[in-house]
Protein backbone atom coordinates (compact mmCIF):
# COMPACT_ATOMS: atom_id res chain seq x y z
CA UNK A 1 0.00 0.00 0.00
CA UNK A 2 1.94 3.57 -0.91
CA UNK A 3 2.32 5.74 1.79
CA UNK A 4 -0.17 9.32 2.17
CA UNK A 5 2.68 11.24 2.91
CA UNK A 6 0.57 13.92 4.23
CA UNK A 7 -1.09 11.71 6.51
CA UNK A 8 1.62 9.40 7.56
CA UNK A 9 4.45 12.13 7.88
CA UNK A 10 2.16 15.22 9.56
CA UNK A 11 1.89 14.96 12.31
CA UNK A 12 1.81 18.39 13.93
CA UNK A 13 -2.02 19.33 13.61
CA UNK A 14 -2.28 16.44 16.33
CA UNK A 15 -2.13 16.68 20.36
CA UNK A 16 1.56 17.13 21.06
CA UNK A 17 3.46 14.08 21.89
CA UNK A 18 4.69 13.41 25.10
CA UNK A 19 7.95 15.83 25.62
CA UNK A 20 10.28 12.81 26.35
CA UNK A 21 11.73 11.14 23.78
CA UNK A 22 13.61 8.28 23.96
CA UNK A 23 14.09 9.57 27.70
CA UNK A 24 15.36 12.92 26.17
CA UNK A 25 13.76 16.39 26.41
CA UNK A 26 13.59 17.55 22.28
CA UNK A 27 15.37 20.42 21.69
CA UNK A 28 13.94 23.72 22.20
CA UNK A 29 14.91 27.16 23.63
CA UNK A 30 11.74 28.80 25.13
CA UNK A 31 13.41 31.82 26.53
CA UNK A 32 14.73 32.94 23.27
CA UNK A 33 10.79 31.84 22.00
CA UNK A 34 9.42 34.86 24.40
CA UNK A 35 12.02 37.46 23.16
CA UNK A 36 11.32 36.68 19.77
CA UNK A 37 7.37 36.97 20.33
CA UNK A 38 7.75 39.85 22.90
CA UNK A 39 9.94 42.07 19.79
CA UNK A 40 6.80 41.14 17.47
CA UNK A 41 4.31 43.30 20.32
CA UNK A 42 6.38 45.78 20.76
CA UNK A 43 8.99 46.62 17.66
CA UNK A 44 6.62 47.73 14.51
CA UNK A 45 8.84 45.88 11.81
CA UNK A 46 9.71 43.16 13.73
CA UNK A 47 7.29 41.02 12.39
CA UNK A 48 8.13 40.92 8.96
CA UNK A 49 11.78 40.20 9.92
CA UNK A 50 10.27 37.16 11.77
CA UNK A 51 7.85 35.12 9.53
CA UNK A 52 10.54 35.46 6.27
CA UNK A 53 12.16 33.16 8.48
CA UNK A 54 9.55 31.23 11.10
CA UNK A 55 6.54 30.51 8.92
CA UNK A 56 4.29 28.29 10.56
CA UNK A 57 3.40 27.96 14.52
CA UNK A 58 4.99 25.31 14.72
CA UNK A 59 8.11 26.80 14.30
CA UNK A 60 8.02 27.10 18.49
CA UNK A 61 8.10 24.16 20.82
CA UNK A 62 6.21 25.80 23.71
CA UNK A 63 2.28 25.02 22.68
CA UNK A 64 1.11 28.82 24.05
CA UNK A 65 3.99 30.27 21.78
CA UNK A 66 2.41 28.60 18.96
CA UNK A 67 -1.16 30.00 19.70
CA UNK A 68 0.66 33.63 20.13
CA UNK A 69 2.48 33.45 17.02
CA UNK A 70 -0.29 31.96 15.06
CA UNK A 71 -2.89 34.92 15.91
CA UNK A 72 0.11 37.82 15.22
CA UNK A 73 -0.16 35.58 11.50
CA UNK A 74 -3.60 35.67 11.08
CA UNK A 75 -3.54 39.36 11.85
CA UNK A 76 -0.71 39.75 9.72
CA UNK A 77 -2.96 37.78 6.52
CA UNK A 78 -5.51 40.86 7.65
CA UNK A 79 -3.64 43.32 7.59
CA UNK A 80 -3.80 44.80 11.06
CA UNK A 81 -1.31 46.42 12.83
CA UNK A 82 0.39 44.08 15.21
CA UNK A 83 0.58 45.16 19.01
CA UNK A 84 -0.08 44.00 22.46
CA UNK A 85 -4.09 45.14 22.07
CA UNK A 86 -4.60 43.64 18.83
CA UNK A 87 -2.90 39.98 19.88
CA UNK A 88 -5.02 40.02 23.21
CA UNK A 89 -8.18 40.89 21.02
CA UNK A 90 -7.37 38.28 18.63
CA UNK A 91 -6.44 35.29 20.95
CA UNK A 92 -9.89 36.16 22.45
CA UNK A 93 -11.58 36.10 19.72
CA UNK A 94 -10.16 32.38 19.46
CA UNK A 95 -10.97 31.41 22.94
CA UNK A 96 -7.34 31.19 23.49
CA UNK A 97 -6.61 34.18 25.82
CA UNK A 98 -6.59 32.44 28.69
CA UNK A 99 -4.95 28.96 27.39
CA UNK A 100 -2.14 31.22 26.89
CA UNK A 101 -1.72 32.52 30.12
CA UNK A 102 -3.66 35.51 30.01
CA UNK A 103 -2.26 39.29 29.79
CA UNK A 104 0.24 37.87 32.81
CA UNK A 105 1.76 35.87 29.89
CA UNK A 106 2.10 38.71 27.14
CA UNK A 107 3.26 41.17 29.90
CA UNK A 108 5.80 38.91 30.53
CA UNK A 109 6.96 38.73 27.06
CA UNK A 110 7.42 42.25 26.72
CA UNK A 111 9.04 42.77 30.16
CA UNK A 112 12.40 40.99 29.01
CA UNK A 113 13.02 42.94 25.74
CA UNK A 114 15.86 45.33 25.76
CA UNK A 115 16.31 45.47 21.94
CA UNK A 116 15.00 44.59 18.76
CA UNK A 117 18.67 44.04 16.93
CA UNK A 118 18.54 40.46 17.48
CA UNK A 119 15.33 39.37 16.50
CA UNK A 120 16.44 37.94 13.08
CA UNK A 121 19.82 35.85 14.70
CA UNK A 122 16.90 34.40 17.63
CA UNK A 123 14.83 33.19 14.79
CA UNK A 124 17.11 31.48 13.20
CA UNK A 125 17.75 29.83 16.13
CA UNK A 126 14.25 29.04 16.87
CA UNK A 127 14.34 27.63 13.57
CA UNK A 128 17.24 25.22 13.68
CA UNK A 129 15.75 23.81 17.08
CA UNK A 130 12.23 23.43 15.23
CA UNK A 131 14.29 21.50 12.18
CA UNK A 132 16.15 19.09 14.97
CA UNK A 133 12.43 18.17 16.47
CA UNK A 134 11.69 17.54 12.76
CA UNK A 135 14.72 15.09 11.88
CA UNK A 136 13.69 13.62 15.52
CA UNK A 137 9.69 13.47 14.43
CA UNK A 138 10.30 11.49 11.22
CA UNK A 139 13.32 9.42 11.89
CA UNK A 140 11.14 7.75 14.83
CA UNK A 141 8.04 7.33 12.70
CA UNK A 142 10.05 5.93 9.83
CA UNK A 143 11.33 3.30 12.64
CA UNK A 144 7.88 2.77 13.66
CA UNK A 145 6.82 1.92 10.64
CA UNK A 146 9.98 -0.49 9.71
CA UNK A 147 9.36 -2.18 12.58
CA UNK A 148 5.54 -2.78 11.54
CA UNK A 149 6.38 -4.50 8.40
CA UNK A 150 3.39 -3.25 6.88
CA UNK A 151 4.41 -1.49 4.24
CA UNK A 152 6.10 -1.47 1.24
CA UNK A 153 9.78 -0.63 1.86
CA UNK A 154 10.39 1.38 -1.06
CA UNK A 155 7.12 3.39 -0.82
CA UNK A 156 8.49 3.91 3.04
CA UNK A 157 12.33 5.05 1.55
CA UNK A 158 10.44 7.94 -0.74
CA UNK A 159 7.79 9.07 2.11
CA UNK A 160 10.88 9.30 4.29
CA UNK A 161 13.35 11.04 1.52
CA UNK A 162 10.36 13.84 0.54
CA UNK A 163 9.57 14.48 4.19
CA UNK A 164 13.25 14.94 4.63
CA UNK A 165 13.54 17.02 2.16
CA UNK A 166 10.52 19.12 2.79
CA UNK A 167 12.70 20.36 6.00
CA UNK A 168 14.86 22.30 4.01
CA UNK A 169 12.08 24.46 2.45
CA UNK A 170 11.96 25.88 5.89
CA UNK A 171 15.15 27.64 5.34
CA UNK A 172 14.72 28.73 1.66
CA UNK A 173 14.42 32.46 2.94
CA UNK A 174 16.33 34.12 0.05
CA UNK A 175 17.85 37.07 0.16
CA UNK A 176 17.37 40.87 -0.52
CA UNK A 177 19.46 42.59 -2.66
CA UNK A 178 19.31 46.40 -3.47
CA UNK A 179 19.78 47.51 -7.00
CA UNK A 180 23.11 49.58 -5.53
CA UNK A 181 24.92 46.26 -4.47
CA UNK A 182 23.90 44.26 -7.61
CA UNK A 183 24.86 46.70 -10.09
CA UNK A 184 29.03 46.95 -9.36
CA UNK A 185 29.29 42.97 -9.69
CA UNK A 186 27.02 43.07 -13.00
CA UNK A 187 28.83 45.58 -14.68
CA UNK A 188 32.46 43.76 -13.61
CA UNK A 189 30.61 41.06 -15.21
CA UNK A 190 29.97 42.51 -18.77
CA UNK A 191 33.57 44.16 -18.51
CA UNK A 192 35.14 40.69 -18.44
CA UNK A 193 33.06 39.62 -21.06
CA UNK A 194 33.91 42.81 -23.02
CA UNK A 195 37.60 41.76 -22.72
CA UNK A 196 36.94 38.11 -23.70
CA UNK A 197 38.48 37.43 -27.39
CA UNK A 198 34.60 36.29 -28.55
CA UNK A 199 31.10 37.16 -27.56
CA UNK A 200 30.46 34.18 -25.33
CA UNK A 201 28.98 34.51 -22.03
CA UNK A 202 28.22 31.25 -21.02
CA UNK A 203 29.17 27.41 -22.00
CA UNK A 204 29.38 26.85 -25.78
CA UNK A 205 27.47 24.09 -27.07
CA UNK A 206 30.05 23.20 -30.34
CA UNK A 207 27.45 24.36 -32.83
CA UNK A 208 28.66 27.77 -33.89
CA UNK A 209 25.46 28.99 -34.80
CA UNK A 210 23.50 28.24 -31.51
CA UNK A 211 26.47 29.51 -29.72
CA UNK A 212 26.41 33.27 -31.78
CA UNK A 213 22.32 33.15 -31.19
CA UNK A 214 22.32 32.34 -27.35
CA UNK A 215 25.78 33.63 -26.25
CA UNK A 216 25.90 29.90 -24.57
CA UNK A 217 24.44 28.62 -22.04
CA UNK A 218 24.42 30.44 -18.67
CA UNK A 219 23.23 30.21 -15.51
CA UNK A 220 20.69 29.88 -13.63
CA UNK A 221 18.59 29.02 -17.16
CA UNK A 222 16.40 25.69 -17.32
CA UNK A 223 16.86 25.06 -21.13
CA UNK A 224 14.06 22.72 -22.86
CA UNK A 225 15.92 20.63 -25.65
CA UNK A 226 13.16 18.88 -27.23
CA UNK A 227 12.51 16.73 -30.47
CA UNK A 228 10.44 13.77 -31.92
CA UNK A 229 11.26 10.07 -31.57
CA UNK A 230 14.62 9.35 -33.62
CA UNK A 231 15.26 12.86 -33.82
CA UNK A 232 18.34 12.76 -31.77
CA UNK A 233 17.85 14.92 -28.77
CA UNK A 234 19.88 12.49 -26.63
CA UNK A 235 22.90 12.43 -29.28
CA UNK A 236 22.51 16.43 -29.36
CA UNK A 237 22.56 16.52 -25.33
CA UNK A 238 25.21 14.32 -25.50
CA UNK A 239 27.49 16.40 -27.69
CA UNK A 240 26.75 19.63 -26.33
CA UNK A 241 27.84 17.69 -22.86
CA UNK A 242 30.56 16.22 -24.20
CA UNK A 243 31.83 19.77 -25.63
CA UNK A 244 31.27 21.50 -22.38
CA UNK A 245 33.35 19.13 -20.60
CA UNK A 246 36.19 19.28 -22.74
CA UNK A 247 36.59 22.66 -22.30
CA UNK A 248 37.61 22.00 -18.77
CA UNK A 249 34.29 23.04 -17.18
CA UNK A 250 32.80 19.33 -15.81
CA UNK A 251 29.22 18.20 -16.50
CA UNK A 252 26.66 16.16 -14.99
CA UNK A 253 24.08 13.41 -17.32
CA UNK A 254 20.92 12.05 -15.76
CA UNK A 255 20.92 8.93 -18.42
CA UNK A 256 17.17 7.88 -16.97
CA UNK A 257 16.83 5.48 -20.02
CA UNK A 258 20.30 4.31 -20.80
CA UNK A 259 23.13 2.68 -19.26
CA UNK A 260 26.32 4.87 -18.97
CA UNK A 261 28.20 1.82 -21.46
CA UNK A 262 25.18 3.14 -24.29
CA UNK A 263 26.26 6.93 -23.78
CA UNK A 264 29.99 5.85 -24.51
CA UNK A 265 29.45 3.93 -26.94
CA UNK A 266 27.50 6.57 -28.87
CA UNK A 267 30.79 8.77 -27.76
CA UNK A 268 33.16 6.37 -29.38
CA UNK A 269 30.75 6.13 -31.99
CA UNK A 270 31.62 10.04 -32.69
CA UNK A 271 35.19 9.72 -32.17
CA UNK A 272 35.91 6.57 -34.35
CA UNK A 273 33.32 7.40 -37.07
CA UNK A 274 31.79 4.04 -36.75
CA UNK A 275 28.48 3.04 -36.63
CA UNK A 276 27.40 2.08 -33.35
CA UNK A 277 26.60 -1.62 -34.05
CA UNK A 278 30.00 -1.59 -35.56
CA UNK A 279 31.25 -0.04 -32.32
CA UNK A 280 29.83 -2.36 -29.99
CA UNK A 281 30.84 -5.09 -31.94
CA UNK A 282 34.37 -4.36 -31.74
CA UNK A 283 34.38 -5.14 -35.02
CA UNK A 284 36.30 -2.11 -36.73
CA UNK A 285 40.40 -2.02 -38.38
CA UNK A 286 43.41 -3.09 -35.69
CA UNK A 287 44.47 0.86 -36.66
CA UNK A 288 41.45 2.55 -34.80
CA UNK A 289 41.57 -0.63 -31.80
CA UNK A 290 44.94 1.00 -31.74
CA UNK A 291 44.16 4.28 -31.29
CA UNK A 292 41.17 3.53 -29.16
CA UNK A 293 43.31 2.11 -26.78
CA UNK A 294 46.05 4.48 -27.01
CA UNK A 295 45.24 8.43 -27.25
CA UNK A 296 41.25 7.87 -27.67
CA UNK A 297 41.32 6.44 -23.91
CA UNK A 298 43.81 8.73 -22.43
CA UNK A 299 42.05 11.28 -24.30
CA UNK A 300 38.24 10.27 -22.80
CA UNK A 301 39.37 9.52 -19.40
CA UNK A 302 39.95 13.64 -19.14
CA UNK A 303 36.86 14.68 -19.71
CA UNK A 304 35.50 15.86 -16.63
CA UNK A 305 31.23 14.41 -17.53
CA UNK A 306 29.88 12.61 -14.92
CA UNK A 307 26.70 10.49 -15.28
CA UNK A 308 24.42 8.83 -13.34
CA UNK A 309 22.03 6.12 -15.07
CA UNK A 310 19.73 5.62 -13.00
CA UNK A 311 15.98 4.81 -14.22
CA UNK A 312 12.70 5.76 -12.07
CA UNK A 313 14.58 8.21 -10.11
CA UNK A 314 12.66 10.61 -8.34
CA UNK A 315 12.84 14.57 -8.31
CA UNK A 316 13.83 14.27 -4.67
CA UNK A 317 16.77 11.82 -5.19
CA UNK A 318 17.56 13.89 -8.42
CA UNK A 319 18.31 17.13 -6.53
CA UNK A 320 20.21 15.14 -4.05
CA UNK A 321 22.56 14.18 -6.38
CA UNK A 322 22.71 17.18 -8.37
CA UNK A 323 23.81 18.52 -5.22
CA UNK A 324 26.53 16.05 -4.45
CA UNK A 325 27.88 16.05 -7.90
CA UNK A 326 28.14 19.94 -7.69
CA UNK A 327 29.91 19.36 -4.07
CA UNK A 328 32.07 16.79 -4.96
CA UNK A 329 33.14 17.61 -8.75
CA UNK A 330 31.90 21.08 -9.18
CA UNK A 331 29.55 20.55 -12.18
CA UNK A 332 29.01 24.25 -13.98
CA UNK A 333 26.19 22.34 -16.05
CA UNK A 334 23.69 19.40 -15.77
CA UNK A 335 21.86 17.52 -18.57
CA UNK A 336 18.32 15.25 -17.36
CA UNK A 337 17.52 12.68 -20.24
CA UNK A 338 14.64 13.37 -19.74
CA UNK A 339 11.82 15.08 -17.67
CA UNK A 340 8.80 12.81 -18.40
CA UNK A 341 10.81 10.51 -16.77
CA UNK A 342 11.81 11.72 -13.78
CA UNK A 343 8.91 11.35 -11.16
CA UNK A 344 7.23 13.91 -8.37
CA UNK A 345 7.63 12.38 -4.92
CA UNK A 346 5.72 12.10 -1.75
CA UNK A 347 2.32 14.16 -3.18
CA UNK A 348 -1.01 12.75 -4.75
CA UNK A 349 -1.13 14.05 -8.52
CA UNK A 350 -4.19 14.41 -10.31
CA UNK A 351 -2.69 13.54 -13.77
CA UNK A 352 0.60 13.23 -15.24
CA UNK A 353 0.59 16.70 -16.38
CA UNK A 354 0.59 18.08 -13.03
CA UNK A 355 3.62 15.72 -12.09
CA UNK A 356 5.99 17.27 -15.19
CA UNK A 357 4.66 20.65 -13.98
CA UNK A 358 5.66 20.34 -9.74
CA UNK A 359 9.58 18.15 -11.76
CA UNK A 360 9.55 21.29 -14.08
CA UNK A 361 8.78 24.31 -11.46
CA UNK A 362 11.46 21.69 -8.99
CA UNK A 363 14.41 22.06 -11.91
CA UNK A 364 14.01 25.82 -12.36
CA UNK A 365 14.56 25.73 -8.33
CA UNK A 366 17.56 23.94 -8.68
CA UNK A 367 19.15 25.33 -11.61
CA UNK A 368 19.38 28.80 -9.36
CA UNK A 369 20.38 26.92 -5.93
CA UNK A 370 22.97 25.58 -7.86
CA UNK A 371 23.60 28.62 -10.15
CA UNK A 372 24.30 26.69 -12.95
CA UNK A 373 22.34 25.60 -16.50
CA UNK A 374 20.08 22.94 -16.45
CA UNK A 375 18.89 20.64 -20.01
CA UNK A 376 16.40 19.18 -19.49
CA UNK A 377 15.22 17.26 -22.65
CA UNK A 378 11.54 16.48 -23.21
CA UNK A 379 9.40 14.62 -25.83
CA UNK A 380 7.08 16.09 -27.97
CA UNK A 381 3.22 15.04 -28.70
CA UNK A 382 2.91 13.46 -31.98
CA UNK A 383 2.26 15.58 -34.82
CA UNK A 384 -1.54 14.97 -36.78
CA UNK A 385 -1.01 12.35 -39.49
CA UNK A 386 -2.12 13.96 -43.10
CA UNK A 387 -1.29 17.44 -41.81
CA UNK A 388 1.47 19.19 -43.30
CA UNK A 389 4.84 18.87 -42.05
CA UNK A 390 5.61 22.18 -39.84
CA UNK A 391 8.22 23.15 -37.15
CA UNK A 392 8.09 22.66 -33.78
CA UNK A 393 5.51 25.01 -31.24
CA UNK A 394 6.00 25.26 -27.64
CA UNK A 395 2.32 23.73 -27.43
CA UNK A 396 3.70 20.50 -29.09
CA UNK A 397 5.86 19.50 -25.54
CA UNK A 398 4.37 16.49 -23.88
CA UNK A 399 2.73 17.68 -20.57
CA UNK A 400 3.28 20.87 -21.67
CA UNK A 401 1.68 23.00 -18.92
CA UNK A 402 4.36 24.27 -16.72
CA UNK A 403 7.13 23.24 -19.04
CA UNK A 404 7.18 26.52 -21.15
CA UNK A 405 6.38 28.64 -19.00
CA UNK A 406 9.45 27.51 -16.09
CA UNK A 407 12.07 26.84 -19.02
CA UNK A 408 13.94 30.42 -19.83
CA UNK A 409 14.69 28.15 -23.73
CA UNK A 410 13.54 26.06 -25.33
CA UNK A 411 15.26 24.38 -28.24
CA UNK A 412 13.87 21.94 -30.97
CA UNK A 413 15.42 19.59 -33.43
CA UNK A 414 13.67 19.25 -36.14
CA UNK A 415 14.52 16.43 -38.83
CA UNK A 416 12.79 16.62 -42.22
CA UNK A 417 13.91 13.47 -43.34
CA UNK A 418 12.03 11.46 -40.30
CA UNK A 419 8.64 13.46 -41.27
CA UNK A 420 9.07 12.00 -44.95
CA UNK A 421 9.49 15.92 -46.08
CA UNK A 422 12.16 16.14 -48.50
CA UNK A 423 10.81 20.19 -49.32
CA UNK A 424 9.54 22.73 -46.58
CA UNK A 425 8.77 26.25 -47.14
CA UNK A 426 10.16 28.03 -43.76
CA UNK A 427 9.82 31.39 -42.87
CA UNK A 428 8.70 32.57 -47.00
CA UNK A 429 11.57 30.24 -47.89
CA UNK A 430 11.52 26.94 -49.88
CA UNK A 431 14.20 24.78 -48.80
CA UNK A 432 15.44 21.49 -50.04
CA UNK A 433 17.03 18.20 -47.72
CA UNK A 434 18.77 15.22 -47.52
CA UNK A 435 18.88 12.62 -45.18
CA UNK A 436 21.55 14.35 -43.26
CA UNK A 437 19.78 17.73 -42.76
CA UNK A 438 18.44 19.02 -39.14
CA UNK A 439 16.56 22.02 -38.32
CA UNK A 440 17.87 23.60 -34.79
CA UNK A 441 14.81 26.08 -33.70
CA UNK A 442 15.20 28.22 -30.63
CA UNK A 443 11.44 28.71 -29.99
CA UNK A 444 12.04 30.67 -26.57
CA UNK A 445 14.82 32.17 -25.25
CA UNK A 446 14.12 35.17 -22.24
CA UNK A 447 17.64 36.93 -22.37
CA UNK A 448 18.28 36.50 -26.23
CA UNK A 449 16.67 36.40 -29.89
CA UNK A 450 14.57 33.40 -31.53
CA UNK A 451 15.54 31.89 -34.68
CA UNK A 452 16.32 28.49 -36.55
CA UNK A 453 19.44 27.43 -38.33
CA UNK A 454 20.43 24.82 -40.43
CA UNK A 455 23.05 22.01 -38.86
CA UNK A 456 23.99 18.41 -40.04
CA UNK A 457 23.58 15.42 -37.91
CA UNK A 458 25.74 12.42 -39.20
CA UNK A 459 23.06 9.61 -37.84
CA UNK A 460 25.52 6.54 -37.91
CA UNK A 461 27.77 8.69 -35.82
CA UNK A 462 25.67 9.97 -33.13
CA UNK A 463 27.19 13.65 -34.49
CA UNK A 464 25.53 16.75 -34.61
CA UNK A 465 27.58 19.18 -36.81
CA UNK A 466 27.77 22.96 -38.54
CA UNK A 467 25.86 23.08 -41.95
CA UNK A 468 28.83 23.27 -43.93
CA UNK A 469 27.96 24.42 -48.01
CA UNK A 470 28.81 27.24 -50.11
CA UNK A 471 25.29 28.30 -49.75
CA UNK A 472 23.22 28.09 -46.48
CA UNK A 473 20.72 29.78 -44.79
CA UNK A 474 22.97 31.50 -42.91
CA UNK A 475 24.12 33.92 -45.59
CA UNK A 476 20.72 34.91 -46.50
CA UNK A 477 20.15 35.96 -42.79
CA UNK A 478 23.19 36.62 -41.21
CA UNK A 479 21.60 37.78 -38.35
CA UNK A 480 20.18 34.90 -36.62
CA UNK A 481 19.67 31.99 -39.87
CA UNK A 482 16.89 30.89 -40.46
CA UNK A 483 13.94 33.32 -39.05
CA UNK A 484 10.09 31.75 -38.08
CA UNK A 485 7.22 32.59 -39.82
CA UNK A 486 5.52 34.62 -37.25
CA UNK A 487 2.05 34.75 -37.74
CA UNK A 488 -0.66 36.58 -35.99
CA UNK A 489 -1.73 33.47 -34.17
CA UNK A 490 1.57 32.52 -32.46
CA UNK A 491 3.25 35.81 -31.97
CA UNK A 492 2.22 35.45 -28.22
CA UNK A 493 3.68 31.74 -28.09
CA UNK A 494 7.23 32.42 -29.21
CA UNK A 495 7.41 35.45 -27.43
CA UNK A 496 6.78 34.60 -24.15
CA UNK A 497 7.06 36.92 -20.93
CA UNK A 498 9.34 37.02 -18.76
Amino acid sequence: MALNTKKDFDTRNKPQLNTLVYGRIPPQLPDVEEAVLGCILLEKNAADTVIRILREPECFYVDANQKIYAAILRLVNKGQPIDMLTVIEELRAAGEFEIVGGAAYLVKLTSSVVSGAHAETHSMLIMQKFMMRELIRISGETIAKAYEDSEDVFDLMEATQTAMSGINDHIRTGTIKSLAGSILPTIMEMREARNNNTNMLGLKTGLTKLDEITLGLTAPDLIVLAAGTGEGKTSLALNIAESIARSGSPVGFFSLEMKDKQLVWKILSRILEEEIKVVRGGKFSDAKWTELEGTILNEVRQIPLYIYDKGGINIIELKATARTMKKKYGIQALFIDYIQLVRGAGKKFGTREEEVNFVSKELKGLAMDLEIPIIALSQLNRMEKGKAARLYALSDLRESGAIEQDADGVIFVFRPSQHKCPEMNIGGTDMTFDDTDAIIDIAKWRLGEVGAFRAKFVKQHNQFTDYQKEIDWQHQNPQAGIRRDITESNKQEQNAPF
